[in-house]
Order: C-alpha cells, then sequence, then structure tokens
C-alpha cells in the first residue's frame, strides 16, 4: 500500500492512532508500510475507511504526486538538495 504512511501522516495520525480506528494490530501497520506484510481485503477496507479515503487511493500516487516525484529526480543528484530546500521554504506555514 504504497501511500499509507503518507496518508496516515497528512492526517497526523501515529501508526498506534491509525491502528486503533482500522482494529488492527500496530505492528502491522507498521508492516505494511514498510511493504512486509500480507494484508487482507477486509483490513484494507478498514484502514482506508479510518483514513477515510477510498482503498484504491491506499495504493497509488495521485497525477502530481507523480509527476513531482519524476521531476525531482530528474534534476542532477548535485542540484537535487537545493531544490528540496527551495521546495521545503515555499511549504513553510507563516
Amino acid at each position: 500500500m504504497q501511500n499509507l504512511k503518507h496518508l496516515r501522516t497528512l492526517r497526523g495520525l501515529t501508526q498506534e492512532q491509525l491502528a486503533d480506528k482500522a482494529d488492527v494490530n500496530q505492528a502491522t501497520i507498521s508492516k505494511i508500510e514498510k511493504g512486509t506484510a500480507n494484508f487482507t481485503l477486509d483490513m484494507i477496507q478498514r484502514i482506508a475507511a479510518a483514513l477515510n479515503v477510498s482503498p484504491a487511493e491506499l495504493f497509488e500516487l495521485r497525477d502530481l504526486q507523480r509527476r513531482t516525484l519524476d521531476a525531482i529526480n530528474a534534476i542532477d543528484p548535485d542540484k537535487r538538495n537545493a531544490a528540496l530546500v527551495v521546495l521545503e521554504a515555499m511549504a513553510q506555514k507563516n
């Protein structure tokens, strides 16, 4: 579930809080985020409901996110850190 950690942190949830909301074990959430756990359809549905997203959103990066990652990866590695600093500065809330 490629998007799980991103969605969880966007909502300000810890793994334990998400696990409680989805009625699964925290260790399971951790393993899923690392890509080392098997999961059932029922588990996917409970996690999606706890995050208030569709099950499909747990598996895919949205187009803008994918394009952003592609653009960052295309930057010369020596310049990538500078680009990241600029993006982080733009993202800071005043």
